[in-house]
């Protein structure tokens, strides 16, 4: 167990559709703005028992699968994050995004079309623990509240669903000279 010495209070930066990991951040991927805080989850499912009736006793386990998602607040009026989180943003006059609600595709349609590699990079890239989601799927808050005040920063609220890709992967934890794209 470690003695806390070195906590994981360590700030760092996302991206998306990283190319090269040696390559500084965004490693050849997309920037997302600034992130203020961004918390991992890896949910496992529990085991479940295989009895045999004739004999009364446990003869086998079958093991629970693994829910991984990143939960950020993207802080910042970003293009390319908006984009990405609210699936369409158009351009404007003023060349800021514009979101024009309903921007997002119609209830029903199925968010893998929308997974994106996605990369938490941390600051200190030799001490710092990295995580990277092969195919993740950007979802906001469903109840987004967006702050419009002097006391407050305007904040988005996402939450990065990883799912399986084509390789059978779905997530990597640690240092990021370790990763494999």
């Amino acid at each position: 167990m470690g003695t806390g010495a070195n906590p994981l209070r360590k700030p760092g930066r996302l991206c998306h559709t990283p190319t090269d990991l040696s390559a500084a951040w965004p490693h050849g991927g997309t920037g997302l703005g600034n992130v203020t805080a961004a918390k991992l989850y890896v949910q496992t499912t529990g085991s479940r028992v295989v009895v045999a009736e004739e004999f009364g006793e446990v003869v086998e386990t079958i093991k629970g699968g693994r829910s991984v998602w990143l939960a950020v607040s993207l802080r910042d009026w970003d293009a390319d994050s908006l984009a990405l989180v609210w699936s369409k943003t158009a351009g404007s006059i003023s060349g800021n995004p514009l979101l024009s609600i309903p921007a997002a595709p119609r209830a029903g349609r199925l968010g893998s079309s929308d997974a994106k590699k996605i990369l938490w990079t941390p600051r200190d890239q030799t001490n710092g623990v990295a995580v990277l989601l092969y195919a993740a799927i950007p979802e906001l808050d469903e109840e987004l509240v967006v702050r419009f005040s002097v006391f407050s920063e305007m904040m988005q609220a996402v939450v990065f669903r990883a799912i399986r890709n084509s390789s059978d992967n779905i997530a990597q934890i640690g240092t990021l000279a370790d990763f494999t794209l």
